[in-house]
């Protein structure tokens, strides 16, 4: 069965809105990452806030997991349309 025209505009459609959706959510988690190394940078100024560092460490770590998982996959639709 061939693909119409149609077919492939509503494909692209999705991957468009799916590459919008991910941008998104990546400038989200820019935001968020530098929010959490501001605050330990505060954290760590003050000893009673000190407890509070490991879960903000834990949240960059999410973060930055979020941005190889994000890149792995972008890298591998690359090596597909290739």
């Amino acid at each position: 069965m061939s693909k119409t025209p149609f077919d492939i505009a509503e494909k692209n459609a999705h991957q468009f809105m799916a590459g919008l959706h991910t941008m998104q959510e990546i400038i989200k988690s820019i935001e968020d990452h530098a929010h959490a190394i501001e605050m330990i940078e505060e954290c760590s100024r003050h000893k009673d806030l000190e407890p509070s560092i490991a879960d903000l460490q834990e949240e960059i770590d999410d973060i930055e997991s979020f941005w190889l998982k994000v890149a792995k996959i972008y890298s591998a639709i690359g090596h597909l349309d290739s």
